[in-house]
């Protein structure tokens, strides 16, 4: 069999032999591996949200606020939740928009 490519010889085998072996796997495994992958990827995303969002809310109150020279952070902290609440204070502003920047940052 003459070869008609104008690749090497030991490319054109070297191929030849990756193509035999190289079976793709079956679509139903495909699909549970994407499935997998995207379950994992969203409850990362989802962990790192409600972890992160009340510490990323304090940091830019933090900035913002004018009158807390002379206050630690804890301070400040305490002041918020005491005012507005954990939940009001600290977790709520910023979720979504946080949540919707994870979701596309981890979901691609």
């Amino acid at each position: 069999e003459k070869c008609t490519s104008s690749a090497p010889a030991y490319i054109m085998a070297e191929k030849k032999a990756n193509d035999s072996t190289s079976a793709s796997p079956p679509p139903k495994e495909v699909s549970y591996k994407l499935a997998r992958n995207l379950a994992a990827g969203t409850m990362c995303g989802c962990f790192v949200v409600m972890t992160f969002n009340p510490l990323d809310c304090l940091r830019i109150r933090w900035q913002v606020e004018k009158t807390h020279h002379g206050v630690s952070l804890w301070e400040f902290s305490q002041k918020i939740i005491k005012k507005e609440g954990l939940w009001g204070g600290l977790w709520r502003p910023g979720l979504y928009a946080n949540g919707a920047a994870a979701s596309i940052s981890v979901g691609t």
